[in-house]
């Protein structure tokens, strides 16, 4: 009895958070998850690679203010980053997992991982 007590007690404190989903938002929304794990899915709207492991991408928004910056690092991977990234990532229309972070300027996710670019689109 006192293992079924435990075994419930447990699965009602730790179940909200292993079932809590990471939210799809559009850049747009953006303020609303500020300091929030999300999965930003919006179109890259420009890029530029930086040098051969930063890369700045401009996604969604059609006002520059409504956009956020996706700054992409490759310090911690054997890739390093050219000027196909961004022109496959638009067609791709790849989505960004990572943290809102408010700058002056608006907002910015860091990517650092390569598991955090999800490819909506196989291309040939």
């Amino acid at each position: 009895m006192k293992q079924i007590l435990l075994i419930a007690l447990i699965t009602f404190f730790y179940l909200p958070v292993f079932s809590q989903s990471i939210p799809i938002i559009k850049a747009s929304e953006a303020q609303s998850y500020v300091g929030k794990l999300v999965f930003l899915k919006d179109t890259i709207r420009s890029g530029i690679i930086v040098n051969d492991s930063i890369a700045v991408l401009r996604v969604g928004g059609k006002l520059d203010k409504d956009a956020i910056s996706i700054v992409i690092s490759s310090k911690g991977s054997r890739h390093s980053l050219d000027s196909r990234l961004i022109t496959t990532l638009q067609r791709a229309e790849a989505d960004f997992k990572g943290v809102i972070i408010p700058v002056a300027s608006g907002f910015i996710i860091i990517v650092d991982d390569d598991r955090a670019i999800h490819i909506n689109k196989y291309l040939k």
